[in-house]
């Protein structure tokens, strides 16, 4: 019998890619800040969320950075 975890990812996998998205985002809102960033990284990483969250940047599927990676190798 699978474990409780493995049957929420189960669950979780067969919701779209905007309600996968979703469901992480709420669920690292619920865990404890991790404090031992860089002040300059974390920084960082809040104004590259602010970026997506006010659309001024584009997202990629992983479906195309990987194929314009291997685009690049050949």
């Amino acid at each position: 019998m699978p474990n409780r975890v493995q049957e929420l990812v189960d669950q979780a996998l067969t919701l779209t890619d905007d309600e996968r998205a979703e469901l992480v985002g709420r669920l690292m809102e619920t865990l404890a800040p991790i404090s031992d960033f860089d002040p300059e990284y974390e920084k960082e990483i809040d104004q590259r969320i602010a970026d997506i969250e006010a659309g001024r940047v584009k997202l990629e599927s992983l479906e195309e950075v990987v194929a314009r990676a291997r685009e690049a190798i050949r």
